[in-house]
């Protein structure tokens, strides 16, 4: 499982270095999304992330830091299948699935969508799926495990917010999304190789003093989506989170890349 760190802010007022939080996973010669903030796209492609080898995206929520990019990303994909020579279309046919808590907010990216260019014609199909708790993808041996979570108010008796639990090629991460209580993630962190934490609604004193109970619970540890505190002293956090937590721990990056 190969882990691209796109973007790692929050959301934020505009932050020179960062861009709101988009992490693709490569495997198997697929690359799968959790979640897709503005200029994944672009930062994607500049960074040399193969695009057409999309195969899903996961959104932990709707607001904007985390699906501002969706509707770019879409429009790449069309763009770069579009200007490739014949016989090397790598999409046509072919299905990319967008897993959303709240399909309402896709329809309205698809609407946004076809009235651009061509209306939007593809040569692959994009399809929306609203996901609930428990596996809510597994093909190709690629398997995504939802855990509602509160940071959203449920919406006629469900969650509209969501962790998750990767397994891939005998490894295993947990991106928290975004939370209300660091403890919601409790459930998905057992034998977990990497667990990914956000930091925009948490500071990161509270973050260590969790984790640091369940450390034995998983492997590496790292921060992401990151908030003002982090933001304005990534050195001072990383210590901390080190003392705590371990040497490997770390604070990602736009552009940071590593295998887990």
């Amino acid at each position: 499982m190969h882990v691209d760190f796109v973007g790692t802010c929050s959301g934020t007022e505009p932050v020179a270095g960062y861009h709101h939080v988009a992490v693709a996973i490569g495997h198997a010669g697929g690359l799968y999304w959790l979640d897709t903030g503005e200029n994944c796209a672009y930062a994607g492609r500049i960074s040399g992330l193969d695009l057409l080898a999309t195969r899903a995206i996961f959104l932990t929520h709707t607001h904007m830091d985390h699906i501002g990019g969706l509707p770019h990303l879409l429009w790449t994909l069309r763009k770069l299948e579009g200007i490739a020579p014949e016989g090397m279309k790598r999409l046509q046919g072919k299905e990319v699935r967008i897993y959303t808590p709240v399909l309402q907010a896709w329809e309205g990216i698809r609407m946004m969508l076809q009235h651009t260019e061509g209306n939007f014609s593809t040569s692959f199909a994009v399809r929306g799926a609203e996901y609930n708790e428990g596996v809510i993808h597994d093909a190709d041996g690629f398997r995504v495990t939802a855990l509602g979570n509160t940071h959203l108010e449920l919406q006629q008796n469900r969650f509209i917010s969501y962790s998750l639990r990767v397994e891939a090629g005998g490894r295993t991460l947990v991106y928290s999304g975004d939370v209300r209580c660091i403890e919601e993630v409790n459930p998905l962190l057992k034998d977990a190789d990497l667990v990914l934490m956000e930091t925009g609604h948490h500071k990161v004193d509270d973050i260590c003093r969790y984790f640091s109970q369940c450390r034995n619970s998983f492997g590496r540890f790292g921060l992401v989506h990151h908030g003002r505190e982090v933001l304005a002293d990534p050195s001072g956090a990383l210590r901390r989170i080190r003392n705590q937590l371990g040497q490997d721990s770390f604070i990602a990056t736009d552009g940071m890349a590593l295998d887990v």
